[in-house]
């Protein structure tokens, strides 16, 4: 062959039952025109292994596609003879990986380009460019563990654990051994002896290590605050749905027989999953913000 074009797409793509209908009727009216005649293979097969040859696009679409054991490869392969021939034709589909293959022979350049031209239209509308597709996903994750994080420091915050951390409140042993001191403390020395020892506790907390009873007392702190589960609820739920969500993007599609229903039902509840998330996102904010009000 004089003139060969070749091109290889990664992308994830939705093939349905018109477009490759339309690509197949393509293929066979351009070799029909040069030679009168045509001789099309349809290969394919399916998740599990298993493969089948085809004659016609219909049996192709007759299958079921399964959704357990979907079509996960298919190739057109189009000749003007199958020895030595002048014109030669292959476009193959790769659920497996997103890719599309295209090449296109011919000893007449004119000819080839002007078929590749037409099936690389075709093959273009089944796309969906990977960085839209991943930038779907990507977007619904960090947009929601944003989310996750703000609402997560707002119950640390408001159960007072960056509070208790961060500043210099004395532990309930210290209040339990320095209170008598002051409440005794009737001279002067008595009186700077207390002061001392508070601010003295005081340094020792910031300044040494903390002991078992300080975590206890911080745990305590946090998993006895209502704030703490009234925000880590919603959080857990929302990143369920999250993971749930990302499920409903399978990547790339045969859409015909069995598999068809089925992915109208993943569309319609990713649609309703990101319905919900924006709900529990949107209570959780005026939960945050209520208890805001209180403490204020």
């Amino acid at each position: 062959m004089e003139s060969t074009v070749y091109k290889k797409f990664s992308s994830t793509f939705v093939v349905d039952a018109p477009k490759i209908s339309r690509l197949a009727k393509l293929v066979t009216d351009h070799f029909e025109d040069i030679d009168g005649a045509a001789i099309i293979k349809y290969t394919f097969s399916t998740k599990n292994g298993k493969n089948f040859t085809a004659n016609r696009i219909d049996d192709v679409l007759a299958h079921d596609n399964p959704v357990k054991n979907p079509i996960h490869n298919l190739e057109i392969e189009a000749y003007d003879k199958m020895e030595d021939p002048s014109n030669h034709c292959k476009i193959e589909y790769n659920k497996e990986d997103d890719k599309i293959k295209i090449f296109v022979g011919s000893n007449d350049g004119k000819k080839s380009n002007e078929l590749f031209d037409e099936i690389e239209e075709q093959v273009n509308r089944c796309l969906i460019k990977d960085k839209i597709y991943f930038f779907k996903k990507s977007i619904i994750v960090l947009f929601f563990v944003s989310i996750m994080a703000l609402l997560i420091f707002s119950a640390t915050y408001y159960a007072g654990l960056s509070d208790y951390a961060l500043t210099d409140k004395l532990s309930s042993e210290d209040i339990y051994e320095l209170e008598p001191k002051f409440n005794n403390a009737k001279t002067q020395e008595e009186k700077i002896d207390a002061i001392f020892q508070f601010n003295k506790r005081i340094i020792n907390n910031n300044t040494s290590d903390k002991d078992f009873n300080y975590y206890v007392e911080l745990a305590q702190r946090y998993f006895y605050s209502v704030n703490t589960y009234l925000i880590a609820i919603p959080v857990v739920l929302v990143l369920i749905l999250i993971k749930i969500l990302i499920g409903t993007y399978v990547g790339s599609v045969f859409l015909w027989g069995d598999y068809k229903d089925y992915y109208e039902k993943i569309l319609e509840k990713r649609k309703n999953l990101i319905n919900i998330l924006i709900g529990s996102i949107s209570a959780s904010v005026i939960v945050n913000i209520f208890f805001i009000g209180l403490g204020n």
